[in-house]
């Protein structure tokens, strides 16, 4: 049984917030625990049983969807620990200056994704209130910012505009960010879209790799005739999730080698009755007499089918 996973926790994020643990509105996500891979709408590979609150933490335990054959990889690789980390889709309903740290006190998760790596800056995916995924996170960040200093010197006259000017930032999620302590809202927001925009970049040429050695390999087992045609699809997409194990299953397949070309290479032999069974089997091919010999003697043809192939064929009824 997998282990349970930390959902969310109170420590400061790649986006510079930090979640108040008591400030999550968990009624509807325990009505629909969904689980998803990567963030990925649509990808449900199971759901999340088991919610609690445990020292700095939400934690919960997984549940796969065994029943779909292309969840399987992902579980086994959860089981087998070298998927590790979970990741929150979060939308913020309200945050506070406390401190000089920016905290959501009001937050409500959409679903909790399996990830590969809990410390990318997708590992927190951000909503709007209405369940849209934030697609500027630069525009998000500065007027969530902004709103909060705003609320916090309300009777001060034009102070906010003056924080504005001044582009005021809090410095633990300037040094959380990697900049210096007098970074600007302004050079905190460009960091983090660089650093998405470079992530966004270093994914589409890896998935594009990984296409295309997918294409490759399950290509390969079609034209060796280990597949059909309406199976390269499937196989493609399990490969996508897990790429040893398709290509073991793949491996594992026979190929069927066109007769043809099979009579027309040399064999080595290992007898007269072994030359005979094969000379047998070639003569019965080009007289178009093979299937009237496996309906009538399926063991002879069992025979000479081995002596000329190197393999039992498969008896179909």
């Amino acid at each position: 049984m997998s282990k349970p996973f930390l959902l969310i926790d109170d420590t400061m994020t790649m986006h510079g917030i930090r979640f108040a643990l008591a400030g999550g509105r968990w009624d509807r996500f325990k009505k629909n625990p969904v689980m998803l891979f990567m963030h990925t709408r649509g990808q449900v590979i199971g759901k999340w049983n088991d919610l609690k609150l445990e020292g700095n933490g939400w934690f919960a335990n997984p549940e796969f969807d065994l029943e779909d054959p292309e969840v399987k990889p992902i579980a086994g690789k959860v089981e087998r620990g070298f998927l590790n980390a979970c990741s929150v889709g979060v939308a913020i309903l309200d945050a506070q200056m406390i401190g000089n740290e920016i905290v959501a006190t009001d937050w409500e998760p959409y679903e909790a994704s399996i990830v590969d790596s809990g410390s990318n800056p997708n590992s927190l995916q951000l909503y709007t209130p209405f369940g849209e995924v934030v697609k500027d996170p630069e525009t998000y960040i500065k007027n969530l910012t902004l709103s909060i200093m705003s609320k916090t010197q309300e009777g001060a006259g034009t102070a906010t505009e003056k924080i504005v000017e001044k582009e005021v930032f809090p410095k633990s999620v300037a040094l959380a960010a990697g900049l210096g302590e007098d970074a600007t809202a302004e050079t905190v927001a460009a960091h983090i879209k660089t650093v998405l925009e470079e992530n966004a970049t270093l994914k589409l040429v890896a998935e594009t790799s990984k296409k295309t050695t997918v294409d490759l390999l399950v290509d390969s087992a079609f034209n060796q005739k280990k597949i059909s045609d309406g199976d390269r699809e499937h196989y493609k997409k399990l490969a996508m999730i897990d790429f040893d194990t398709t290509k073991k299953v793949l491996d594992t397949i026979p190929a069927i080698t066109n007769l043809k070309e099979f009579a027309n290479t040399p064999t080595p032999t290992s007898g007269e009755t072994l030359k005979a069974d094969k000379d047998e089997y070639d003569s019965l091919y080009k007289e178009g007499k093979l299937l009237t010999l496996k309906a009538e003697n399926p063991d002879k043809f069992k025979r000479i089918f081995k002596a000329f192939h190197g393999v039992e064929p498969v008896m179909t009824t």
